[in-house]
This record gives structure tokens, C-alpha cells and sequence, in this order.
């Protein structure tokens, strides 16, 4: 009778760690499907990059990513100015240039900002994100002048290596991409970063080209314009549908201040709402940051 209550016991036990298991398991599931995704958690590095006359629209889009659920990106400041007044509200998440000297011409001001200006900055892009790839970690990458309305982690499910912006039907946007971290997307990013410090004005077109020749085989998953739009595509939506936008981006439009055309867009459409220190009042502390993270 010893050794059959013995055996009970262990099988109600047994049953009980199934039970759990499962129930585990089930919220697993439950809260990954919300896509309330922590970019430390998931491995995943939120990474953007400005200049000092383009800070206050870097508010106004990390206040849309606080919105949706993350806190903490990783800054890349490309020049002193930017990394000076940026380090205080986001301490330990924003990173100095290495490249300061060549971006930025000594005389250079935070006034303007002229094609010349984005061309210097840009051609680093990939050469920020092939360092954070090669440390494991998978890269979002978001352009300053984007703003978030939803999550947009949850389109990043399937079996891609890069999920990226339209500019067009067949003209991908380096301005948001989702990357994973492998050999083939940190060649990619490398190489694409060689090409521009060879030809500065080659950004966009030679990324295009690189994924259709050389690295036709990394897995590329085109976002729905209507989900990731333009400027152009947001407004053809109607209201719902661009209430329904995971993000809109201020890009493709022209004019001599690109800082000034950009505000005024978002600002005219409702979407202009930079915050004010501190940021990260309903969010993780400042001590749960990597204070590595641009090592």
C-alpha cells in the first residue's frame, strides 16, 4: 500500500507540472501575440541617428515609441552638439560618433542641414547597424523623422532577414528596416557602407541594388505601404486607414530646410508632438539600461 500511495503522490505531481507547464506555455503565447515586445528582452537594439538641428524631431519620435510600449533605443549622435543635449534625458543610450570629424565641417552650424549634410551622415547607417549585428543582437532601425501610432514588432514574425519600408512598388527605404543578425545582412550592411565612403550621394539606389545582385538571397520582406507609409501614401488614406498606420514617415518631400519641411508636414497632420524631460517616467528605469551599449 506504501509504494502505491508512493506512486499516486508522483503522479499527481507529474500531472500538476504538465498543468503548469501548459498554462505557461499558453501566456507565453498570449502576451507575444500582443506584440508588447521589450527590445533588451527580445534581442533586439531600437537604433536611430541624428544631428544636432534634427533633436527636438528626435522627441517627437521617441515620444511616439514610448507610446507603443518601448523606452530605452540607442541613440547615435552624429555630432557633439546632438550627443551633449541628448545624453542627459537618455543616459547611457546615446552613443558619440566615431566618425565626428569627417561627418560634420568644423564651420557647421545647427541651423541648417543641406543634402550634403544628409549624405555625410548616412553613409554610416550600415556600418551602425553591422556593428550592433555582429554583437547578436537584431537591429530596428527607424529614421528620426518617423512616428510610431502601433507596436509595429508583430510584423516581424515570419522567416525574413530584413523586413523593410516602401519608397514604391519596387524601391525599398532605408529609412526602417527591421534586421537580423547573420552573416549574409552583416556583409550587406558592410558592404553597403564601403560603397558610400566611396560615393556618398549612392545611398538608397546602391542598397536596392546590393539586395536584387550580390545578396539576392537574403530574404527580404516588403511592408505594406498602406501599414509603413510615405508621405505620398499617407495622404491617399482615408482617416481610418491612417489610423490604422503602424508609423508615418516625413520623407519625400523637397525643400532647401529639410528640417522646416518635415515639422510643418507632421505638425499639420497632427503628429507633431515632441515630449518633454523626463521620457521615461512609465517605463524602466535609467539603471536597467546597458550602460555598455555603445561600447
Amino acid at each position: 500500500m506504501a509504494i502505491r500511495s508512493t506512486r499516486i503522490h508522483f503522479l499527481l505531481m507529474f500531472v500538476s507540472m504538465i498543468a503548469i507547464g501548459i498554462q505557461g506555455l499558453r501566456l507565453n503565447v498570449e502576451v507575444q501575440g500582443e506584440g508588447n515586445f521589450d527590445a533588451q528582452v527580445n534581442n533586439t537594439v531600437i537604433l536611430t541617428q541624428v544631428n544636432c538641428n534634427f533633436t527636438d524631431m528626435l522627441l517627437n519620435w521617441a515620444r511616439s515609441l514610448r507610446d507603443v510600449g518601448h523606452h530605452h533605443p540607442l541613440i547615435q549622435a552624429d555630432d557633439a552638439a546632438a550627443h551633449s543635449r541628448l545624453e542627459q534625458l537618455f543616459p547611457g543610450s546615446v552613443c558619440l560618433s566615431e566618425f565626428i570629424n569627417s561627418t560634420r565641417a568644423p564651420a557647421a552650424d545647427c541651423k541648417h542641414f543641406s543634402l550634403d549634410d544628409y549624405a555625410r551622415i548616412v553613409k554610416f547607417r550600415g556600418g551602425y547597424i553591422a556593428h550592433q549585428l555582429k554583437k547578436g543582437h537584431h537591429v530596428l532601425y527607424s529614421d528620426v523623422d518617423i512616428v510610431f501610432q502601433h507596436d509595429p514588432f508583430k510584423y516581424f514574425q515570419d522567416d525574413f532577414d530584413v523586413y523593410i519600408a516602401m519608397d514604391g512598388p519596387n524601391y525599398m527605404c532605408t529609412g526602417f528596416m527591421y534586421v537580423k543578425a547573420n552573416a549574409q545582412t552583416i556583409g550587406l550592411m558592410e558592404e553597403w557602407t564601403s560603397s558610400l565612403l566611396a560615393n556618398p550621394g549612392w545611398n538608397q539606389p546602391r542598397f536596392n541594388q546590393l539586395l536584387k545582385s550580390k545578396y539576392q538571397n537574403v530574404r527580404v520582406k516588403r511592408l505594406d505601404q498602406k501599414l509603413f507609409p510615405s508621405t505620398d501614401d499617407y495622404d491617399r488614406l482615408d482617416n481610418n486607414a491612417r489610423g490604422n498606420a503602424v508609423l508615418v514617415h516625413a520623407n519625400k518631400l523637397s525643400h532647401p530646410d529639410r528640417h522646416e519641411i518635415k515639422h510643418s508636414w507632421l505638425q499639420s497632420r497632427g503628429l507633431w508632438n515632441p515630449d518633454t524631460p523626463p521620457l521615461n517616467n512609465n517605463g524602466p528605469s535609467h539603471d536597467d539600461v546597458d550602460q555598455s551599449r555603445c561600447e
